[in-house]
């Protein structure tokens, strides 16, 4: 059984139509919506319910609840239900019409990787054909020295490949085609976002038709126009899956909304689960929050939500609430006064068998440092001392980007704290496949004695850090490699090692290590993807680590056979830069793992990455007006700090010129952008809020350290201000 919380029994009572289940954080609509589709498969509904979700995490997820409630009631664990993803649903669409999969027996789906490689390869010939209205958006800076302006472009070059195919996807979502677009192109200035957008689209859809290929975004497009013309693909299906429910209806875009619908008909059964309230994928994705509100408003659609929550304290409850009631009444810019629905979170009734936590005292805290350097080694040191002594709870650190990611993670690797970074992190993901890389660059040009320093630190010694290691590396930059891994004598020639080196600890290891070295070199004559498999067999790699190098072995099969003069170096290059197809590999891996938080592990996000978890205390970082904009004259600071800062954020610019072209925006694409990204960011600071069960803090500074050194002023953010006020007083008041 399941808690009868209120909005509970109204939703499995239902047995038929359209519904709309608006659900607050931790209300538990994956334990509802799994018990009410086993209710319904015991019931014993013809054909089988559907369930649709955005990640491959939630598949098992579901799954697992499913077959518990089942199981409870003496059923198979399998019987009676489908959980697919939008992509997979989108086949088994097609496969209705096997002609409408393929179109022909050549044509092939790009899986995500190849659709990456292929969208790089036509941004960057469109660069260097317009190099100078490309490289024109990068921030410029008196005396900025050659080194500095080529990071920026380095930068600026990968971030414009995700802009582009980012943006390819907005297009395809929304059914717009090239010929739709391209009479776009004389209302746009050569300077414009869209307009580099378009003219990329154009060449990719070019490549895509001479090589017989379609995309996944191509996929449900084709299975969106498949149930739209064919009525008996669309009876077939409805028969099948009498009953659809879809999670995370926020993060829906257009046309997969369509496609629901369609599979579902006027008549037919459709429950959409979600929250508006924590839609934050548009800067990241296609989702298009509006889609579930006005689904909400319908007057076919019933509406019951789900309320309850017992995730959080009475105390942070009372503060996502009247952050809710300020955004809505008192926000400075009224037009973002609707970026959050008027929906309150309730404590669990009493005797619940899941009480909401209650802490020994008021535990919400906002504080602000001078520095954002003192406010990040301050948060990291009061994390270490409360995961330290309270070993049995969980703790989190959030922070605004993957660059205060990376300061965060290398203040507690200094501070020797056991933490873990959330969904593997960048870092973590890319850790098997720069491990591989680094050996494939030695394995290259094993003369190289840097080359096997770094392929030795970051495969076999990764732990230890530089200080620890550089005697090791001036040992063998000092002596001849061949020597040392192949030495006449089989063994090393002990008088040339210096005695400090020989009584190190660690010496017996680095010797064994040197012999390992050894069966690389033997076995560099393999075929590229069976050295990789060999490699990961010589480094121990298991469960996630092994799975990213078997995927890794199989694409670099894929590449050479598309790039036949490659070798070793061009390999290595691959797997070595900082964004690369084979991350798309490693999301995959940790998508399917998913991420449970540790008791006594620091979890370390992004506040995005956050969503949908939970822990006993978080901290929040970085709350000031650059990452949480409140007036159209703030400064909009995102990850791309190295561009003009009316280009800071190139996604939803565009996406707003695409809106005013297209009649659905004010006309004014700089404003719609900001509104966007003003509501966008209110809607993250509630995400981030409601990740808290007991405790709670709230950090901000003044002056922000940048890399390049300088010191720009900051302010902590306006709902900051608000928060901490009422925060102040609650405070004031239980101690009294």
């Amino acid at each position: 059984m399941i808690e009868m919380r209120p909005g509970v029994p109204e939703i499995l009572a239902y047995r038929g139509g359209y519904m709309a289940v608006p659900a607050v954080p931790g209300a538990g609509k994956t334990t509802t919506l799994a018990y009410l589709a086993a209710e319904l498969i015991a019931a014993g509904v013809r054909g089988k319910v559907l369930i649709v979700t955005y990640q491959n995490s939630s598949v098992g997820n579901f799954k697992q609840k499913l077959a518990g409630f089942l199981e409870a009631r003496g059923l198979p664990s399998t019987r009676g239900y489908e959980v697919k993803t939008l992509h997979s649903l989108a086949v088994t669409v097609l496969k209705e019409r096997p002609d409408q999969l393929l179109i022909d027996e050549a044509l092939r789906v790009l899986d995500p990787a190849e659709r990456e490689r292929l969208i790089r390869t036509e941004t960057k010939r469109w660069i260097g054909e317009n190099y100078e209205v490309w490289q024109a958006a990068i921030r410029a800076h008196a005396g900025e020295s050659v080194v500095r302006r080529r990071e920026k472009l380095k930068k600026w070059e990968r971030r414009t490949v995700e802009l582009m195919a980012h943006l390819i996807s907005h297009f395809k979502c929304r059914g717009l085609t090239v010929e739709r677009l391209e009479p776009l192109l004389p209302r746009l200035d050569e300077a414009s976002f869209l307009r580099w957008a378009i003219e990329v689209f154009r060449r990719y859809q070019l490549r895509l038709a001479t090589q017989a290929r379609q995309d996944f975004d191509d996929l449900i497009l084709n299975a969106l126009a498949l149930l739209q013309e064919d009525e008996g693909v669309r009876e077939r299906l409805r028969a099948r899956w009498p009953y659809i429910f879809e999670d995370e209806a926020q993060d829906s875009n257009p046309l997969q909304e369509k496609m629901l619908l369609l599979l579902a008909g006027e008549e037919g059964n459709l429950i959409r689960v979600g929250d508006a309230n924590q839609a934050i994928m548009g800067t990241f994705t296609v989702a298009e929050p509006d889609l579930f509100r006005s689904f909400c408003r319908r007057e076919d659609v019933r509406v019951c939500p789900l309320l309850c929550s017992s995730r959080s304290s009475r105390d942070i409850i009372e503060l996502a609430n009247l952050f809710v009631d300020w955004v809505r009444r008192d926000h400075p810019t009224p037009a973002c006064r609707t970026a959050l629905e008027a929906q309150h979170i309730t404590p669990v009734p009493d005797g619940d068998r899941f009480p909401n936590p209650v802490p020994p005292r008021y535990t919400i805290v906002f504080r602000e440092y001078r520095t954002s350097d003192e406010e990040l080694r301050r948060v990291v040191w009061e994390a270490c001392r409360y995961s330290r002594e309270n070993p049995d709870k969980t703790v989190a650190i959030l922070v605004p980007d993957r660059y205060v990611l990376g300061d965060a993670a290398a203040l507690l690797d200094r501070l020797g704290a056991a933490y873990r970074e959330v969904a593997g992190g960048p870092a973590e993901r890319r850790r098997t496949i720069q491990a591989l890389g680094a050996v494939l660059d030695y394995l290259a040009y094993p003369h190289r004695s840097d080359k096997l320093v770094r392929a030795l630190q970051r495969t076999l010694w990764p732990e230890i850090d530089d200080e620890e290691f550089a005697p090791f590396r001036e040992f063998l930059e000092n002596n001849p490699l061949e020597e040392l891994v192949y030495p006449l004598a089989e063994s090393i020639d002990w008088a040339r090692v210096p005695r400090e080196l020989t009584a190190h600890p660690f010496w017996g290891n680095f010797v064994r290590h040197l012999e390992q070295v050894r069966r690389w070199l033997d076995a560099a004559r393999m075929p590229p993807e069976s050295l990789i498999l060999f490699l990961a067999d010589e480094l121990g790699l298991v469960d996630e680590e092994l799975a990213i190098a078997q995927r890794v072995a199989l694409a670099v099969r894929d590449l050479i056979r598309e790039n036949p003069a490659w070798r070793l170096p061009d390999l290595a290059e691959q797997l070595l830069i900082t964004e690369t197809m084979f991350d798309y590999f490693t999301q995959v891996v940790y998508e399917r793992k998913g991420f449970t938080p540790e008791p006594g592990v620091i979890s370390l996000s992004t506040y995005h990455r956050a969503k949908g978890l939970e822990w006993d205390t978080v901290f929040v970082v970085g709350v000031t007006d650059d990452h949480f904009p409140s007036l159209l004259t703030d400064s909009f600071r995102d990850e791309l700090w190295f561009l003009r800062s009316e280009l800071a954020n190139p996604a939803a610019l565009a996406k707003a010129e695409l809106k005013a072209l297209l009649g659905e925006g004010s006309g004014d694409p700089m404003r719609d952008a900001k509104l966007e990204v003003i509501g966008e960011r209110l809607r993250v600071l509630y995400v981030a809020i409601t990740r808290a069960k007991e405790n709670l803090m709230l950090t901000a500074h003044r002056q922000k350290v940048l890399p390049s050194g300088g010191t720009p002023r900051v302010r902590p953010a306006i709902p900051f201000q608000k928060l901490a006020e009422h925060a102040r007083r609650r405070a004031c008041e239980n101690n009294s």
